[in-house]
């Protein structure tokens, strides 16, 4: 498999440039997948949602990541 650039990595997943990501758990997603699990999370309060979807919605958007 070819290397894939970062666009964000912490200890609650990666998120790769062309949109897919690894779980902590080492589980690869492509974008297709993420897009369905965030689409699945959506209008869930965000104290409930997993914290690799937080991370990559907001690596996916751009914003900052502290943990």
């Amino acid at each position: 498999m070819e290397a894939m650039k970062i666009k964000g990595k912490t200890k609650h997943g990666i998120v790769h440039v062309d949109g897919s990501a690894t779980s902590p758990n080492g589980v690869d997603y492509t974008r297709e997948q993420m897009r369905d699990f965030v689409k699945e999370y959506s209008g869930v309060n965000r104290i409930h949602k997993p914290l690799f979807i937080l991370f990559y919605t907001a690596v996916m958007n751009g914003k900052p990541w502290t943990s």
